[in-house]
Formats: structure tokens, sequence, C-alpha cells
């Protein structure tokens, strides 16, 4: 029956075009979450950069100088 063989490659070009769109999306995913990763990773390098900017300006004193009771470096 040709007709029974022309619907089995229809059907099994689709598969084939459903498994490719799947493939690309999952690689689209895996990209999307390795890029999310490294952010994460950037915005916590500042965010610890942040609190020591801020340790060290809280010891200086509100003005970002030493304060009068804080170390010297005479």
């Amino acid at each position: 029956m040709p007709g029974a063989r022309h619907a089995g490659d229809r059907l099994e070009i689709a598969v084939y075009e459903r498994l490719s769109a799947s493939l690309e999306q999952q690689q689209a995913l895996r990209q999307s979450m390795e890029n999310a990763q490294k952010l994460t990773i950037i915005l916590m390098a500042m965010i610890g950069k942040l609190r020591a900017d801020i340790a060290t300006s809280s010891s200086n004193g509100p003005t970002g100088r030493r304060s009068a009771s804080g170390p010297s470096n005479r």
C-alpha cells in the first residue's frame, strides 16, 4: 500500500523534526543555565566586595576617613 508507506514516512519525519527541536531547546536551556551560574558567581563576588567596602567604611567613620579613635598610619 503506497499510501500507508507515505503516511509512515511523514510520521517518521515529524518525529525527527520534534526530536531535533527538543535537542535544540535542551541546548538553549543548558546555555541559559550556564550563563545564570556565571552571573550568580559574579554577583556573589560583587556582594562580598561591597560588604568588605562597607565594613572598611564603617570602621573609618561616617566621612570615609579614619576616625580619631581609629588606628593611625603615622
